[in-house]
């Protein structure tokens, strides 16, 4: 079970933080804080359209963070068909 103020911790001390977008880190805030919503289960399912609103990011720039978030090691997602929120 991972500790918000731990996972915020580790996620600042790493190596990749300097290569990431702003968008890539609002991002993996927003996810970091509904997993800690989500009492730090293993997956989750959150839409695309809450993160992006939440996270004020227009499609492009929420496809790009993402891509940059799973490039890094940092999270992954599985498509669950057109019409499901994706597991994280």
């Amino acid at each position: 079970m991972m500790n918000y103020s731990k996972g915020i911790c580790a996620f600042y001390d790493s190596d990749v933080l300097e290569s990431l977008s702003a968008s890539a880190v609002n991002l993996w805030h927003l996810l970091l804080h509904i997993n800690n919503r989500e009492r730090w289960t293993l997956e989750f399912v959150v839409a695309s359209n809450e993160l992006k609103i939440k996270g004020s990011l227009s499609e492009s720039a929420f496809q790009r963070a993402r891509e940059e978030l799973v490039a890094n090691g940092l999270m992954t997602y599985r498509s669950r068909g057109s019409n499901l929120a994706p597991d994280y």
